[in-house]
Formats: structure tokens, sequence, C-alpha cells
């Protein structure tokens, strides 16, 4: 029996079976019949138990049944059925697609961007509210409104946002840096200068490290006439990549000052790594730690000591700060903290969604080379297996040189316990590189280069 001889007696379940094709399909045929009414009539009790979805597919396409497919919508289908494509559909082509918003209205602001977008621009093009969504609780929606109202109704926005800054607070919390920015990036595109400026001097205001110049810089309004370049130069979290391309924007004092604290540094070795930390956001950080142990130094010597597949080591006074691009490990906790491992007196890293190390900066006590008989390093790798732990590092004569150093004394060992071996008070050996040690029974976790 063929599918409409099956839906004429009230038969619905091989539908079950079917694909959207098909589906489609015979609601195609269903539609041109002259008793289309009579099989809605037969099957649409048994079609909302069985098959909510084909029901409102063969309903929400017909005119005279628009009342009945949305109550099917609500009443027998989960909102999440409401993909993209259906939503824009409701929207333009039902009368209650605005209605079906509204009362689902949070749902469809914790969606995509996406969403949000096709809702926000369906507001301004039929002359909706718009309070509800510029007001809302939740930063990104804000964003979204804002950029999609720059975009596409320049007038509605000026209306909105006399007074912008207080929708880039919430509960006494800030919007995320980067949207502040992008929306500032956005005004200059456009020419609004008078709103740039505005959210400029908030940015300067409340984000002291921003990505403001960056932006401007690599959408090429990064300009003099803007003014506030040395403002921005202060304030961005990438000072190194306008220092490298656009030194003569910036005041003469305000460089002299930046290259004064990084300058040997950065001219005492390739400045890969460096780069990497000041892209992403570590530079002020980096510069505060350079102040912070050259002040508490004795000697003020700087200079590039060394480097391995992942960092470089710079001596700072009597301190190493090691820049690094990656981490062998990528665990939640990189090192335990056992004495026989060199302490770090900062670390800061920056992850990726996989949890990959992009970016460190660690700072340790600069130590002597050891040059040891052979015998301390196995004293050292069976210690360490006492311990728990191993390690998949070459202690000494590796491709990037010595991993172990001395303290100048056992007692700066970092988590010293009670009963230290004789070897190790004589000759206190620590490895200085501390993302390939592993405890014992668990794998070592490879980052990927």
């Amino acid at each position: 029996m063929d599918a409409i001889g099956r839906l004429k007696k009230g038969n619905v379940d091989f539908l079950n079976t079917l694909d959207l094709t098909s589906w489609r399909h015979i609601i195609d045929i269903i539609k041109k019949r002259d008793d289309v009414d009579e099989i809605i009539s037969i099957n649409i009790d048994r079609l909302k138990c069985v098959n909510p979805l084909f029901l409102y597919e063969l309903l929400s396409s017909m005119e005279k049944y628009e009342k009945t497919s949305y109550e099917v919508l609500f009443n027998n289908l989960p909102i999440s059925y409401i993909r993209i494509d259906k939503l824009f559909n409701l929207l333009y082509k039902t009368g209650y697609g605005y209605d079906m918003v509204i009362k689902h209205f949070d749902y469809f602001m914790k969606l995509s961007n996406e969403f949000i977008e096709c809702i926000i621009i369906y507001f301004i093009i039929n002359n909706k509210p718009l309070d509800k969504i510029i007001n809302y609780e939740d930063f990104n929606v804000r964003y979204v409104t804002m950029k999609c109202l720059l975009r596409h109704n320049k007038d509605l926005f000026d209306k909105h946002y006399i007074n912008i800054d207080k929708y880039f607070k919430i509960k006494g919390n800030l919007m995320d840096e980067d949207k502040v920015s992008d929306i500032a990036l956005e005004c200059i595109k456009i020419d609004d200068l008078k709103m740039y400026k505005k959210i400029m001097n908030f940015i300067f205001k409340n984000y002291h490290n921003n990505s403001l110049a960056i932006r401007l810089i690599k959408d090429n309004k990064f300009i003099d006439t803007y003014g506030n370049t040395s403002k921005l130069f202060e304030t961005s979290n990438n000072k190194l990549y306008i220092y490298e391309n656009f030194v003569s924007r910036v005041s003469e004092d305000i460089i002299n000052r930046f290259y004064q604290r990084i300058g040997r540094i950065y001219e005492s070795y390739l400045p890969l790594k460096l780069r990497t930390i000041y892209e992403y956001g570590l530079g002020d950080l980096f510069e505060k730690y350079i102040d912070k142990y050259m002040s508490l130094s004795k000697g003020h010597e700087v200079s590039f000591i060394g480097h391995g597949t992942s960092s470089d080591c710079y001596r700072i006074g009597d301190y190493v700060i090691k820049l690094s691009d990656f981490k062998w490990s990528y665990a939640d906790i990189i090192c335990p903290d056992l004495y026989l491992i060199a302490k770090n007196y900062e670390e800061v890293m920056i992850r990726n969604s996989k949890g990959e190390v992009k970016a460190a900066i660690e700072v340790q006590k600069y130590l002597k080379e050891a040059k040891l008989d052979p015998k301390y390093y196995r004293y050292f790798e069976r210690e360490l297996k006492n311990l728990g732990y191993y390690t998949t590092d070459t202690l000494t004569k590796g491709e990037c040189g010595e991993n172990t150093m001395l303290l100048d004394s056992y007692l700066e060992a970092d988590h010293l316990p009670l009963n230290v071996p004789e070897w190790f008070i004589k000759y206190p050996l620590v490895l200085v590189d501390r993302d390939q040690v592993y405890k014992i029974g668990s794998k070592a976790l490879r980052n990927k280069m």
C-alpha cells in the first residue's frame, strides 16, 4: 500500500522509518490532493503523539493551518528543533515567529551568535522594540547587539547608546576587553570618531592591558590623527609589536623607557620567544618580573644564557627568566614540587582550548653548572625514582645542553625533606627544566609541536 493509502487508513507509524527527503516528497503529494483536509483530519491527533515533527513540517507550510502548526510547535516539539534555517522561516514566513522568540527569549540568547544576529536583524527590519535585547544581562548578547546595530542601522545605535559606557557593565562586572575594543574598532571603520574616543577612554580607564592598539594596526587605523598613540602603546598587551613596526608613532620618552627595560634582552638573541610572550598578552608581566628580580639582585648582569627546544633563557641579575612557546607536558600540573627540581619563583602559562601551553614565563635562581662525576647523576635518578617520579629529559650533555645545575646550598632546595641523602648535601643537584617529570606509572604527555 502506498503512503497516501496508509495515511487515509490512519496508519502513520511507517513515517518513523523514512528520512526527511521522503517526508518532503509525501508532504508535496498531500498538499496537491483535493482531500488534503481529510487526510490531515484523520491523522492529526495520532501524529501529535507519534510524529509531531512530520505533522509540523506538513502544517507549517500551509497558511490555513498556521494556528494549528503554532500549537504543535509549542506543545509537541522540543525547542531545540528550531535550527537557524527554521528560525529564519518562522520569523519571516509565519505570523507567530516573533511571539515564539519572545516566549523562549532566554533560550535563544544562549545559542550561537548566528541565532542572536538573526533575531536582532529581524527586530531592526520589523521595527520591534530593542530594549529587551539591548539591556539583556549577558555580555555576549550586548556585544553582538552593538555590532549588529553598527553594521545594519547606525541611527538606532546612536539612539540607544548615548551613554554606551553603562552597557559595558553588568552588576559591577565588565565586558571582556577584547569585545569592547572590537566595538571601538567598528566605530573607527564607519568613521564615528566621537563614539570611538568615548569607548577608547573607557578602555584606558578600565583595562590597563588591552588589545585596542593591535586591532587598529591590523586594520590600518593606527594613525596620528586619532591621537593618544602613546597611551595606546602604554596600555597595549603587545608593546613589542608596536615597537618593532610603529615606533615612530610613539613619543621618544616612552619608547626609551620601554627600551631601557627590555632592550638588552631583545638584542641579545633572536626574539622569537619574546614575541610569543607579548603576542599572548604576557608582556607587562614579563617587564614586571624584570623590575622585580633585578631589584632583588646584587649583580645586574643581563644576558642571553641559552635555549632549548621550547625555551629561551635570560639572566636578569641573580635570576633566570625563562620564556617558552610550548611545554612537553600539557598536564594541569606541569611539574611536582620536589627538592630535586629547581624552584620556580614565578610560573605563568597560557593554554589553548586543548590544554596545551602556548606561552609561559618562569623565574628561577641563576645557578652554576654542575660538571660532576657521572655517578651523581645516577644517584639523582635513583632518588627521583624513590620519590615516585621519573624524567624523560637528558640530565647532562643533551641536545639543549645541561639540564641540571647546582644550588649554592642544599638548604635552598624546594620542599626539603627531613632526611636528605649525603650526596645531595654535598652536591645539591637539581633539574632546571620542569616539564618532563612524571609520576611513575603514568604516561609522558607530549605537547604537539
